[in-house]
């Protein structure tokens, strides 16, 4: 009797141990996404000025370099709108980013740089001109 309860908690262990591989293999794939996104999102936006065709060729290429596939990208003035998809075996997973640059002036300097809004945090480089 007591290897019919061994038993049982065995096969508890190896469904929690198959649930937890799951989450973990859905996390990754929506970090994958986001990253995607993130890195294309910065490199489009450096070819903005070039156009949609252009900014949004170079962002699909590094998002296909990073396992996603581009589904939808636009320009909003000199910002790239980037929305990404990766598609693993523990599913797909969306991310949408957001770059371009920012000129702002503050007393003694003036600087430009790139900024780019990744879901809840933002990131500024900045150069003095």
């Amino acid at each position: 009797m007591s290897s019919l309860y061994a038993l049982g908690v065995g096969l508890v262990f190896v469904a929690a141990g198959t649930v937890v591989a799951a989450e973990g293999a859905h996390l990754v794939a929506r970090e994958q996404a986001r990253t995607a996104a993130d890195l294309g999102a910065l490199a489009g936006a450096a070819y903005a000025v070039q156009g949609a065709d252009v900014a949004c060729a170079r962002a699909g290429d590094l998002v296909r370099a990073n396992g996603a596939t581009v589904t939808d990208c636009r320009l909003d003035g000199l910002d790239l709108l980037l929305s990404v998809i990766a598609v693993t075996r523990a599913g797909a997973a969306e991310a949408t980013a957001r770059a371009g640059p920012v000129r702002f002036a503050a007393v003694g300097f003036a600087a430009v740089g790139f900024a780019a809004g990744f879901g809840d945090r933002d990131f500024v480089s900045r150069s003095e001109v």
